[in-house]
């Protein structure tokens, strides 16, 4: 279940968690979380599968998946309910990415750990 899906939530974690080492400005955080937000949707929905295969084979590729979307839910739960509020302050209703209200976000390390699943 988790391969693939696993995959791009490790490269969506380095880019949280390390960016600042390769993106080219400030202004680039701006835009990925900009981004993770407009297709929170898609991590949401992820987070939903993952939840339901606790009890087969795969539970481990669960548990791990869960573990990584940590920081992309973190993100969404710290943004959503402040980018609501100012929509409807501000009467749009749908904000541009120089709209979107960002301020720090605690996020937490998680360590990725390298493991194989075949």
């Amino acid at each position: 279940m988790a391969g693939c899906q696993l995959k791009v939530c490790r490269i969506f974690n380095m880019f949280v968690m390390y960016g600042d080492t390769f993106l080219p400005n400030h202004g680039s955080y701006d835009e990925l979380y900009y981004e993770i937000l407009r297709q929170y949707s898609v991590f949401d929905n992820l987070n939903e599968a993952a939840l339901q295969f606790p009890h087969q084979d795969n539970s481990s590729k669960s548990k791990v998946l869960l573990g990584c979307l940590h920081n992309i839910r973190t993100i969404g739960n710290h943004f959503t309910p402040k980018i609501e509020a100012w929509s409807v302050t501000t009467k749009t209703s749908t904000p541009t990415p120089e709209q979107v209200p960002f301020s720090h976000v605690h996020i937490t390390m998680w360590h990725v750990r390298v493991t194989r699943f075949s």
